[in-house]
């Protein structure tokens, strides 16, 4: 089969001593039609993204991707893993992979999975003249709360949230999160594959877990009110970690006359590692491509 697409791995040093792994996904004998920057979830990493960023690198698309500080390759080298030095450093560090791959007179789009898919609309906000449309997809706009005998009781998040802050830990402390592998697909090879990578931890501190609810917060109360760039929101009906409702909320009330959100029955928190996977992934690249 001929080569459709390359990829380049660079370290990127950054302010507080950091090393960043980045890696660009680039099209091969063919003109580039956009640039996408993407923001991966909570303790995993790029690399787990390579069938999505394949498929969108064949249909012409360059890719550029950081492991956040805290996170995979870029925790195994600088810092401890799930601790992050703040929102500030992880939108600076996207700015410079964005500025490594953005081509004048090319469209730049921002996309993002989890706490990456809260990330990504925040980089647009943050970045307007930049970036020609987002991809949230199942972003952490609000945690879910799952139905109980006393009603409703706290997602993983959540009850990380109120542990950290109930025992007083420092914001340096780490405690894990323990969850139930299968809430993330009904894949049960996805589930396996993400049990056995050695590159994924659960680890959180509370400057993690406070900036992705502040990050929520602002997203539903603070940005919503005057975005307008172009975005599709994904988000699976049985999602046990971040709200499908939110997402849906925030698609309602924003400004953007270019709006969309798909609401994908029965699936989980992983969308690109669902079942129905190919369909959801080509349904990204024909998004973007109609905007290019």
């Amino acid at each position: 089969m001929a080569t459709t697409y390359e990829f380049k791995e660079i370290w990127l040093d950054r302010p507080e001593k950091a090393q960043i792994y980045t890696k660009q996904w680039i099209p091969f004998n063919q003109p580039v039609l956009c640039t996408v920057i993407f923001f991966h979830g909570l303790g995993e990493h790029i690399n787990r993204y390579e069938h999505l960023f394949a498929g969108m690198a064949k249909a012409g698309m360059m890719i550029g991707a950081f492991d956040q500080r805290g996170f995979g390759r870029t925790a195994k080298r600088y810092g401890k893993q799930g601790v992050t030095d703040g929102l500030e450093y992880t939108m600076q560090d996207a700015l410079a992979v964005t500025n490594m791959i953005k081509i004048p007179g090319k469209k730049h789009f921002s996309m993002g999975h989890s706490m990456g898919g809260g990330l990504c609309i925040r980089f647009a906000v943050e970045f307007p003249e930049l970036v020609d449309g987002v991809v949230a997809c199942s972003p952490l706009i609000e945690g879910t709360y799952r139905p109980s005998s006393a009603g409703h009781e706290p997602n993983i998040l959540q009850k990380a949230f109120k542990t950290i802050i109930s025992q007083k830990l420092l914001h340096s402390a780490r405690i894990p999160l323990v969850f139930d592998y299968n809430i993330i697909s009904r894949d049960e090879y996805a589930v396996q594959v993400y049990r056995e990578d050695p590159f994924i931890h659960t680890w959180v501190n509370f400057k993690l877990v406070d900036d992705m609810f502040s990050n929520g917060d602002d997203i539903l109360n603070k940005f919503s009110a005057d975005f307008k760039t172009p975005i599709l929101i994904t988000h699976g009906t049985d999602d046990e970690l971040t709200s499908h409702d939110a997402s849906e909320k925030f698609i309602e009330i924003i400004q953007s006359i270019d709006k969309q959100f798909v609401s994908i029955p029965e699936a989980r928190h992983e969308l690109h590692n669902e079942l129905d996977k190919e369909q959801t992934i080509q349904s990204y690249i024909e998004w973007i491509k109609a905007r290019v």
